[in-house]
């Protein structure tokens, strides 16, 4: 005879929250490094980002390319 054990409920899955941390691998190649790490310098004497790493320059450069693609859509769909 099989005794019944207690079963404990799986905590319900986060959803996704807006600013959310996520971990994205982003393939570099090595002689494109240097310059990035230049690039993120510049960008934080700037004062365009908080630190001088690569996790804040890929934030900002994911920010300013979603900033043109969205404005070159709004243009081609005639919104001003």
């Amino acid at each position: 005879m099989v005794e019944p054990r207690e079963v404990t409920p799986e905590p319900p899955a986060q959803e996704a929250v807006p600013g959310a941390v996520y971990d994205l691998h982003i393939k570099v190649p090595e002689e494109m490094r240097s310059v990035l790490k230049d690039a993120a310098e510049l960008a934080f004497r700037m004062e365009n980002i908080p630190k001088p790493d690569l996790v804040n320059l890929m934030n900002l450069f994911i920010g300013w390319g979603m900033t043109v693609l969205k404005q070159k859509w709004l243009d081609r769909s005639g919104y001003r």
